[in-house]
């Protein structure tokens, strides 16, 4: 049977972690990254296609709290290549995205042509990576 101290040691341990590491931990804002990953439920439903041609630090979060999308991997060259399937998914009540690397690797005037709507940025450390919507061309 542990003693009175030992018993008053542990119930001080256990309320300084509570204090000062679990509850703070709790708050939203103490981690960006969980807050922008729940966040992008508001956008991204069962319909919602990210591609990728590598993996972007933020991603395996993003995929964790958003297990309904699809995550696709492609080339820079095939994304490009993808306006009807792009179309097809809008029409099925969907999104496209693509994540910060494959926005980064494929080709600039072919992204600012597409990429005319939602963006959602998260920071980490000294580094911003950023998901980008792809809208159908006309």
């Amino acid at each position: 049977m542990p003693s009175g101290a030992a018993a008053f040691a542990v119930a001080a341990l256990f309320f300084f972690n509570l204090a000062f590491f679990i509850a703070p931990h709790m708050r939203p804002k103490s981690n960006l990254l969980v807050t922008a990953a729940k966040g992008a439920n508001e956008k991204w439903n069962e319909h919602t296609v990210i591609y990728f041609n590598v993996s972007s630090p933020p991603d395996t979060a993003f995929q964790y709290f958003n297990e309904r999308t699809e995550w696709r991997g492609a080339t820079p060259k095939a994304i490009m290549r993808r306006d009807d399937e792009i179309r097809r998914v809008y029409d099925e009540g969907g999104t496209v995205w693509l994540n910060d690397a494959a926005a980064k690797a494929v080709d600039p005037v072919w992204l600012t042509t597409r990429a005319r709507g939602e963006e959602i940025t998260v920071k980490l450390g000294d580094e911003s990576y950023r998901y980008v919507q792809l809208l159908p061309t006309s």
